[in-house]
């Protein structure tokens, strides 16, 4: 049976999914933000690596986004939990 992680992780991308458009800035937009909430609840209980893979994730979504420098905000974030996340483990 899921733990309350991984429903939660499918419930959220498939509602994101649902109805993807990979040229809208809204859409990635809040992609992103579940990518993020997703990578934030595995740094919370210290699944390090899992969350540099969703926030790599998250960067490689937004970087292959037709104008990244509209999330160039969200791709500076991306690159700041990934160096966290490493800095943490390194302890």
């Amino acid at each position: 049976m899921p733990g309350a992680t991984e429903r939660f992780v499918a419930r959220a991308l498939s509602q994101t999914l649902a109805n993807p458009d990979p040229k809208n800035l809204n859409t990635q937009q809040l992609l992103l933000l579940r990518i993020s909430s997703i990578g934030n609840a595995e740094w919370g209980r210290k699944g390090y690596t899992e969350a540099i893979g969703w926030f790599e994730k998250g960067l490689a979504v937004a970087m292959k986004f037709e104008r990244p420098q509209e999330l160039q905000r969200e791709i500076d974030d991306f690159k700041q939990r990934i160096a966290a996340c490493k800095k943490a483990i390194a302890k």
